[in-house]
């Protein structure tokens, strides 16, 4: 199916079936009500206007395309590109989403809805607007399904660098798993929900066992894990840091292990992926981590 350059095509209610599609420039496919298999898939670069609609097969948009969502959308198969989404309905992505051709800025009027079997992909190349993929969600987000992250051009994020990926105008839910977030051994990119003024997904660089981003795995850290014990609905800087949404033993073991891989080093810096410096504590105040650890056997026993 090819849709020319300013010309246009309606289909209203049925299903619409071809081996691939291309809408032109400036042209025009409507698409209202139906299933709609689009084979090997479509390459706007026009406009996709959806209303109440079901898509099979890959959409990609090719730079000042833009896809129309009115009422209920599900894309079934990977959308990627640099199209933008406008219209007051909801765009469900539960088949792939990958903004952009490389780090970009993706504009979307609609709510959007990611499903449980979606996987979101997001590619980092600096910690500075335009290196990174970010999505202005003008309405409600619906987070489900996996996030991944893609380092490009040998791009390693620093101790505190941040990226606020998603904004919108309301969040619901998490995403259930996260991957390749892993930037080097001691430094992992962390996903943050409704950070810093933020709503959305912001993610954040530290290190394993550093609840407040301080740079220090000290006695402060500890108090976190400690004050959000045994409590539901944490992320990093409640002290959860192996994102179970719980902070528990296993957390502050992570606390003990980063103490634990300093003993027998002086206070002094740990390289960051840029090479920045972060500051580790004397390993004698590691007892304090085995007060702690001590303490949470005791509240695990108590709780059984």
């Amino acid at each position: 199916l090819h849709v020319p350059y300013s010309r246009g095509l309606m289909l209203t209610g049925g299903d619409l079936k071809v081996g691939s599609a291309r809408v032109g420039g400036s042209g025009l496919l409507q698409l209202f009500g139906g299933h709609h298999d689009l084979g090997d898939g479509l390459m706007n670069y026009g406009l996709l206007a959806l209303e109440n609609a079901v898509i099979d097969g890959p959409v990609v948009g090719a730079s000042g395309s833009a896809i129309s969502v009115l009422g209920d959308i599900q894309f079934n198969e990977l959308v990627s590109g640099l199209g933008e989404i406008e219209g007051s309905g909801t765009a469900l992505f539960d088949g792939g989403h990958s903004p952009g051709h490389g780090p970009a800025d993706i504009s979307i009027a609609s709510s959007v809805g990611y499903g449980a079997g979606n996987t979101l992909t997001i590619e980092l190349a600096g910690n500075m607007p335009g290196y990174y993929d970010r999505l202005v969600i003008g309405q409600k987000v619906v987070l489900d399904g996996v996030i991944r992250v893609e380092l490009l051009d040998g791009y390693l994020p620093g101790v505190g660098d941040q990226f606020e990926v998603i904004s919108a105008a309301l969040r619901d839910g998490v995403f259930s798993r996260v991957a390749g977030t892993e930037v080097t051994p001691e430094i992992t990119l962390v996903p943050l929900y409704d950070f810093g003024g933020n709503i959305g997904l912001t993610l954040k660089a530290g290190i394993q066992g550093d609840a407040n981003f301080d740079g220090l795995i000290d006695i402060t850290d500890l108090g976190i894990a400690g004050a959000n014990f045994n409590m539901t609905g944490r992320e990093w800087d409640d002290g959860d840091f192996n994102f179970d949404g719980v902070t528990d033993v296993d957390d502050l073991g992570v606390i003990g292990a980063a103490w634990s891989q300093i003993q027998g080093l002086s206070s002094g810096p740990l390289s960051g992926g840029d090479g920045s410096s972060v500051v580790v504590p004397e390993p004698g105040t590691f007892a304090c981590a085995g007060m702690w650890l001590f303490l949470a056997s005791i509240f695990r026993r108590i709780h059984r």
